[in-house]
């Protein structure tokens, strides 16, 4: 019997940070969609890709475009500005099966009004997207840490760690940190700026998106800083936006470097991975709990478990 593999073409971002060079050793060929160009070229390419205009390829990076006749398959993830690359490749190479993944809601990605016309498959990690619009489901994924680990990153100075971007969640973030404070808890929350991008544009509505606050704002990290932030604290935060239901990687990050994880995610629960020594959930104000469940022993997740979640099997998944 012959068997028939196929070949799987990446086109992301970035071609070089900690997710595509994991992809990368899985495999899998990772190519960058966009020219690395200055930030005021990018606001210019942002507005092109946003119009009617075509000439989109002048703005693609020509290493993908020379290659893509050797991949059957091409992974993108969904957002309004890789319409005009799905449409090139519909266009230009019309029998290639391309996956737009959303790989956050559809409401903050990319509208249903923009696919009406690509020929793509449309997958998220969103169970209510999913049921909604109808997509296709797939797993969050996530891939294995452990290796990562060292004695010198595991100090656990850090009880609770938060890393991520406003989100317009800045001023209950600052909430719950001054109540993880008053429990007498170490916490470390690395709170990026929205968008330097839309600072760029206007500062006026940056402001406004950053509720006119003169909190001082964290740089953008490496996620490998992330990672050794993550190995130095005993658990992680999460915070998901009001009607997400898809993981976010928050819980994956915990699952696989073993820490605990405090989440507003109610929907954490029905998951398979699930286990109230290792995972709480704040609802009720229940703030006054947390030091109990961080004295508790972390119980070892099943391996059947966290492999479903690791990115090599949940690429298996999209028959």
């Amino acid at each position: 019997m012959v068997v028939l593999v196929l070949k799987i073409m990446f086109l992301l971002d970035r071609d070089n940070d900690f997710f595509a060079r994991q992809i990368k050793n899985n495999g899998f060929d990772v190519f960058r969609i966009y020219k690395d160009i200055s930030l005021p070229m990018k606001f210019l390419r942002r507005a092109h890709l946003y119009s009617d205009l075509n000439l989109y390829k002048y703005w693609f990076n020509e290493e993908w475009i020379k290659k893509i006749s050797q991949f059957d398959t091409i992974f993108i993830h969904a957002s309004i500005i890789k319409v005009p690359v799905v449409k090139f490749i519909n266009n230009n190479f019309p029998n290639k099966r391309i996956i737009l993944w959303y790989w956050n809601p559809v409401r903050k990605t990319l509208p249903m009004d923009y696919t009406k016309n690509l020929d793509c498959e449309l997958w998220s990690f969103d169970p209510y997207d999913c049921k909604k619009y109808g997509l296709n489901y797939n797993t969050q994924f996530y891939f294995d840490i452990s290796k990562l680990k060292d004695s010198e990153s595991c100090r656990n100075e850090i009880d609770v760690l938060f890393v991520g971007k406003n989100k317009g969640r800045l001023k209950k973030l600052l909430e719950i940190e001054r109540k993880l404070e008053n429990i007498s808890l170490r916490t470390y929350f690395h709170i990026v700026e929205n968008s330097k991008f839309l600072k760029f544009i206007s500062v006026n509505l940056y402001n406004k998106l950053n509720y006119k606050t003169k909190y001082n704002f964290s740089e953008s990290i490496s996620y490998e800083n992330v990672l050794e932030l993550i190995f130095n604290s005993n658990s992680i935060l999460d915070i998901v936006s009001k009607g997400q239901t898809g993981l976010t990687l928050r819980p994956l990050e915990a699952l696989y470097a073993e820490k605990k994880l405090i989440t507003n995610d109610i929907n954490i629960k029905t998951y398979d991975f699930y286990n109230p020594n290792n995972i709480f959930v704040l609802e009720d104000n229940n703030f006054d709990k947390i030091n109990d469940f961080l004295n508790k022993n972390y119980q070892t997740v099943d391996d059947k478990i966290t492999e479903k979640y690791q990115f090599s099997n949940w690429i298996k998944r999209f028959k």
